[in-house]
């Protein structure tokens, strides 16, 4: 799970390290056992990610389960002001 959202995040130009997105995975499944601890909001919302899709998989996607995954990869709503964060695309650029 940690290599494929790092690399599938590198097709967006959105880099994460690899040790945030490994712990952010492992505080997801409750297997946490490292003493080191990173905190990078995007790792967690990518690991939260992660982890909600392998568990919904099955189930048919919805907006709202669409929607659900932007907040989850733009935590930070103020670094995103060009985007409509759990919001169709309006305009022309759709």
């Amino acid at each position: 799970m940690v290599l494929e959202a790092v690399k599938t995040s590198e097709i967006e130009g959105e880099k994460f390290n690899y040790n945030d997105v490994g712990s952010s995975i492992m505080k997801e499944l409750s297997i946490y056992t490292s003493s080191k601890s990173y905190h990078d909001p995007k790792a967690a919302g990518i690991a939260q990610l992660m982890v909600l899709i392998r568990k919904t998989y099955k189930e048919l996607l919805t907006k709202e389960q669409l929607f659900k995954w932007h907040e989850l990869i733009f935590p930070n709503f103020s670094s995103y002001k060009r985007i409509d964060i759990g919001r169709w695309r309006q305009g022309q650029d759709r």
